[in-house]
């Protein structure tokens, strides 16, 4: 009974700030976010967007990933805030946090909105039960991940990242613009259809 009525009372919140919610929709759309998604990998896009909810509902420390967010080219300036911030004000003020960023995850899983939420837990758990061990960690299609400039930073792992080419280059300029230091990461271009990415790891010393 209480989930529900925490529930009614995040619907009706929404409800309330949907204007607000409209505005930096309409604000995203219009301005140079709709072009990123051809620059990049829609998929990497999208889960940094759940992700930075995440952390935003202070479910994940995620720091990174809000910076490399708003650090992104075609992301308005307080676009974002504008569009979600009802929905992380709503999920803060009843404790009802919608399966998308719920961090941890719903168990098991009940919808595939939290498919995000349950691959992100299981690879958090698996790198922090290794830490103590691990010296490199290569992470295959990288997209727009921040572990590198997270928790694999405060250890000194030494990360390689391997991804398309131009998701890559919108991602090392967004890391330099938000001034997120990435000198123990090594980043290798491929493409997974027509290369062998462990060739492309061995010219970077790998």
């Amino acid at each position: 009974m209480r989930w529900k009525i925490s529930r009614a009372v995040f619907v009706l919140i929404r409800l309330l700030l949907l204007p607000a919610t409209l505005a930096g929709w309409i604000a995203f759309r219009l301005g140079r976010g709709s072009n990123l998604r051809q620059e990049a990998s829609r998929t990497a896009y999208g889960v940094l967007f759940i992700r930075w909810l995440m952390h935003a509902s202070r479910g994940r420390e995620d720091r990174a990933a809000g910076q490399l967010l708003r650090a992104l080219a075609g992301v308005p300036p307080g676009s974002l805030a504008a569009m979600m911030g009802p929905s992380i004000i709503a999920s803060r003020l009843t404790g009802f946090y919608p399966s998308l960023y719920r961090y941890p995850p719903e168990r098991p899983m009940k919808s595939l909105s939290s498919l995000v939420g349950l691959r992100t837990a299981f690879l958090d758990q698996a790198l922090e039960e290794s830490l103590g061990v691990l010296q490199q960690v290569v992470i295959l299609g990288a997209g727009f991940d921040t572990r590198a400039y997270g928790m694999l930073r405060i250890h000194r792992v030494q990360v390689f990242e391997i991804d398309d080419p131009q998701t890559q280059a919108v991602k090392r300029s967004a890391l330099e613009r938000a001034r997120i230091g990435a000198a123990h990461v090594r980043f290798v271009a491929a493409d997974f259809n027509r290369q062998a990415w462990i060739e492309r790891l061995e010219t970077v010393g790998f």
